[in-house]
């Protein structure tokens, strides 16, 4: 009888590891995003990314990186009020940070950072402006900067500014990718 009692709590221990396996696998499958890798410039060489590896903090700078499917470079658009959109991260599978635009004076002044989207849909909102050639611009909606990289190389900071083609402000989805 003793037997008995325990090859049945052992079953029952197996088929409870069991099911909290199968429960974390299919929560993170449910997190995995599928997005855009956004090529600068129309050189798919370098793309918008995250700096830093695979971490989300509040005013983590932007940057140009050379081209990786990473989750640090994995851009999803979500759709804002009135037309607008949010161009959040993939870094941590849920889209709680957003491209942000550094209002304060000094040093960072229109920087481009990544921000918790929560109470600040204002300064997330933007434009997308699609080109003939199939490049987008993105524009800061209420603010009415554009998303430009500071140069054509490896951790070329990115910044909002004028629209030109002096300043690389040509941004493709070249590659969707998922993390």
């Amino acid at each position: 009888m003793r037997k008995r009692v325990t090859k049945r709590i052992l079953c029952l221990c197996a088929v409870c590891i069991l099911c909290v396996a199968l429960s974390l696998s299919a929560f993170a499958a449910s997190r995995a995003k599928t997005g855009w890798r956004l090529g600068a410039y129309g050189d798919q060489t370098y793309s918008l990314s995250v700096y830093g590896n695979t971490v989300l903090s509040p005013n983590r700078n932007v940057v140009i990186y050379q081209s990786q499917n990473i989750t640090d470079q994995l851009w999803i658009q979500q759709t804002a009020p009135n037309g607008l959109y949010y161009l959040v991260s993939g870094i941590d599978g849920y889209g709680t940070y957003a491209l942000n635009i550094y209002r304060y004076q000094g040093a960072n002044y229109l920087n481009c950072d990544v921000y918790p989207l929560s109470g600040n849909e204002r300064d997330a909102s933007i434009e997308i402006q699609y080109e003939q050639n199939s490049s987008r611009h993105f524009k800061s909606y209420y603010y009415g900067y554009y998303l430009v990289a500071t140069g054509a190389s490896n951790l070329a900071n990115v910044k909002w500014g004028s629209r030109d083609y002096v300043n690389y402000s040509d941004w493709w989805f070249p590659v969707s990718i998922t993390a």
